[in-house]
């Protein structure tokens, strides 16, 4: 028998490719494993669960993301300037809160943009500035003399609960991730952030909420497993202490837009929360569910006053006051001609489209008001921390 050895060689080598490259695969998979099982958390880990991360970045492959109103509606999102400064500064001052506030919300916008479209542009931006923050600021000055007293943990909480989100999405995203902006990042907030978000105020309010949510994000991010649950059981403090049986919350006789603020915030660590295997949103029975829906009414239909809002109302004309219990303090700000009234009633992206997705799409939990109110807003803005609900629930739902 004669033997054909170019043949026998080939497929030698065939054989020894074929076990290298199954070795190669099986060597990536026992990684992969370990990192997972090494991990506290489920990455990436934000308002954005792994499915939902996943739909928005196949949206762009769908026929729905090419006709209107989707098409607009991403139009928009591809908008976001990529070449904003960062504006970092070494010592942050309260007139600052601007910058900080504008830096956060570039940062989110880009990693969003960045997941749908693929764009490194998007991403690129996004850690920039990140980066900027990372390598310049050195601390806040909290005894500005215009402002004294300082306003840097709120200011902060804005834009490092914007960081962290975007942070965790593209660390598990861009292939152009690096350890070394990782380690640096973590170190400015060790260094600065963190210790301001710690003087986090003990009262109630969109303070409290927002930094709660930034802690919460950040560390999931950092794999900090004590943090993390500590700032669960704040969060489940707040909303037990903040939200009354009717769905008012602590704000909402000061004005529409500190409300929405901390409304929007508690959302967003619930679903942040959720998407770690704890279900913040059944607190207290509930009571988020009803402080959107009540916020939700009172933006929806602007001309009239719900019965529970209108019942507090004329008690204040009655009595001349707001204060009989904690729950319908009215904030000093907002002391002013009789009667009171819900102030500034002005949109704001205050998680409606989180919240409707949860207490409506999960738990069949009907929300006529926040479903009016979001098909009248759509696309969801972002504005400080919070928002861009269209795009992280509603089309992917």
């Amino acid at each position: 028998m004669t033997t054909n050895w170019g043949l026998t060689f080939s497929v030698a080598i065939l054989l020894i490719v074929t076990g290298y490259y199954a070795w190669v695969m099986l060597s990536k998979q026992s990684i992969q494993s370990f990192t997972q099982a090494k991990s506290k958390f489920v990455h990436p880990g934000s308002v954005m669960s792994v499915d939902a991360t996943k739909k928005l970045q196949n949206l762009r492959n769908l026929p729905s993301s090419q006709v209107a109103p989707v098409s607009t509606w991403i139009a928009t999102l591809l908008a976001v300037p990529t070449n904003v400064p960062s504006s970092a500064s070494a010592v942050c001052l309260r007139s600052h809160h601007q910058v900080m506030m504008d830096a956060g919300e570039s940062v989110y916008k880009c990693a969003i943009a960045y997941l749908y479209s693929g764009n490194p542009v998007f991403a690129d931006s996004s850690i920039r500035i990140m980066n900027d923050w990372a390598t310049i600021n050195k601390s806040y000055y909290e005894a500005h003399p215009t402002y004294p007293g300082g306003n840097g943990p709120l200011e902060y909480g804005w834009m490092c609960a914007s960081f962290a989100k975007a942070a965790e999405m593209l660390k598990y995203s861009y292939g152009a991730w690096t350890k070394d902006f990782e380690n640096r990042f973590n170190a400015w907030v060790d260094a600065v952030a963190l210790p301001l978000l710690k003087k986090n105020p003990n009262g109630g309010g969109n303070w409290c909420h927002t930094i709660d949510e930034a802690r919460l994000q950040l560390a999931i991010f950092r794999e900090d497993k004590a943090e993390f649950d500590k700032v669960i059981g704040m969060l489940k403090d707040r909303i037990t202490q903040d939200i009354d049986k009717d769905g008012l919350i602590v704000e909402t006789f000061r004005d529409m837009w500190h409300a929405q603020s901390g409304i929007g915030a508690l959302v967003q660590a619930c679903e942040i929360a959720w998407n770690q295997g704890v279900d913040l949103y059944a607190t207290n029975n509930n009571a988020l569910y009803k402080c959107v829906e009540l916020h939700a009414q009172i933006l929806a239909e602007p001309n009239t006053n719900p019965p529970i809002i209108q019942k507090y109302i004329d008690y204040s004309v009655a009595n001349k006051t707001m204060s009989y219990d904690k729950y319908r303090w009215i904030h000093p700000l907002s002391f002013g001609t009789w009667p009171r009234q819900v102030k500034q009633r002005g949109y704001w992206p205050a998680g409606y489209e989180i919240a409707l997705v949860h207490y409506q799409g999960r738990k069949n939990m009907q929300m006529p008001y926040t479903t009016k109110l979001t098909d009248q807003r759509r696309p969801e803005h972002y504005a400080f921390h919070e928002g861009y609900g269209t795009y992280t629930h509603y089309l992917t739902k």
